[in-house]
C-alpha cells in the first residue's frame, strides 16, 4: 500500500481527478471573472472579493459572496439579473476563479516535511500529503482531519486537546486515498491533516510470514495469525504465548484465539513437540 500510494503521489494530478472549482468556497482576497453570455459589456468582468466578502457588479451593485461556492454565486448573480430584481431575461452566467486568496492547511505526523502547506482553491487529502513530501514507511493505515469550530481563533494547527475549539476528527483510510475513493473529501483553509504512526504487533516463530503486523482495527489472535499467513505445519497452535507490557511491567502469558492483540505485543508460535 505504501508503494502504491507513493507512486500515485508522484503521478500528481494525472493520478486522480482534481477537485472542481464550482465547489470552492469563496472568501476575501479571491478574484473572480464573471461573464453573462451574449452581453459584451458583461463579458470577462473581473471582480475582487473585499474584506466583508462582497464584490461590485454592473446593474446589481454589491453582491455578498463570502462563504458561497462558485456555483452558488452563479445562481445568485443569475437571480439578481433576472426579473423582478433585474431586467435581463434568462441570463446565462458563468463564474471562474482568476486568483485564489492565500490559504494554508497543516500536515503533521508521519510525513517527510510536516508543517504548513500552501493551498490554492480546493485541495484533496492526497494533494496535501504530497506537498508535505508524502508519508513515511511507518505511517498508519489512516489519516485524521481536524477542523476548527466556526468562529474559533486560528493561530496554527488544530490541537485535538482543545475540545471546545476543535471538532472531532474525520478519519480517512489510506486505501481510500490511494484508490481515489476519498477524492471528494476536500480540505478547507486551516484544516489539520494528521498522519499517525502505525500501531504494530509482532509475530515470531512458526508462521508463514513472521514479522510486524499493522493493527488498523481491533483484532484477535485468530485474525493476527491470518495476517501472518497462518501457522505452519510445524507450529504448535496450542502453546502460543503473548508478551505484553502493562503499567511498565513485562509479562508473558498463554494466549487464546479470542485474545485481543494490543500495540507492542510479541506473539510467539513455538515448534510442535515430536
Amino acid at each position: 500500500m505504501h508503494l502504491l500510494f507513493s507512486l500515485l503521489l508522484l503521478l500528481g494530478p494525472q493520478a486522480t481527478a482534481a477537485p472542481k472549482a464550482p465547489d470552492y468556497v469563496v472568501g476575501p482576497q479571491d478574484r473572480l471573472v464573471i461573464t453573462v453570455f451574449g452581453e459584451p459589456t458583461l463579458t470577462n468582468v473581473g471582480v475582487d472579493i473585499d474584506s466583508e466578502g462582497v464584490f461590485e457588479f454592473p446593474h446589481i451593485g454589491r453582491v455578498k459572496a463570502g462563504g458561497m461556492t462558485v456555483r452558488q454565486i452563479e445562481q445568485e448573480v443569475t437571480r439578481l439579473l433576472s426579473p423582478p430584481q433585474g431586467y435581463f431575461r434568462s441570463p446565462q452566467v458563468t463564474v471562474t476563479i482568476e486568483r485564489y486568496r492565500p490559504q494554508v492547511v497543516w500536515v503533521q505526523g508521519q510525513v517527510r516535511s510536516p508543517g504548513a502547506v500552501q493551498m490554492q482553491g480546493s485541495m484533496s487529502v492526497m494533494e496535501a500529503i504530497a506537498k508535505a513530501g508524502s508519508q513515511l514507511a511507518d505511517a498508519g493505515p489512516y489519516v485524521e482531519i481536524y477542523r476548527h469550530e466556526a468562529g474559533a481563533p486560528v493561530t496554527g494547527p488544530a490541537n485535538p486537546a482543545q475540545a471546545k475549539t476543535v471538532k472531532p476528527p474525520e478519519r480517512v483510510s489510506m486505501a481510500d486515498i490511494a484508490s481515489g475513493r476519498a477524492q471528494q473529501v476536500l480540505l478547507k483553509p486551516n484544516d489539520t491533516v494528521n498522519v499517525p504512526k502505525a500501531q504494530l504487533a509482532y509475530i515470531l516463530g512458526f508462521v508463514r510470514a513472521p514479522g510486524p503486523i499493522v493493527l488498523d482495527s481491533e483484532i484477535d489472535l485468530r485474525k493476527a495469525l491470518v495476517l501472518a499467513g497462518g501457522v505452519t505445519e510445524r507450529g504448535a497452535k496450542g502453546r502460543i504465548t503473548i508478551e505484553r507490557t502493562e503499567n511498565g511491567v513485562r509479562r508473558k502469558f498463554k494466549a487464546k484465539m479470542t485474545d485481543i492483540i494490543k500495540p507492542g505485543d510479541i506473539i510467539n508460535v513455538p515448534q510442535k513437540f515430536f
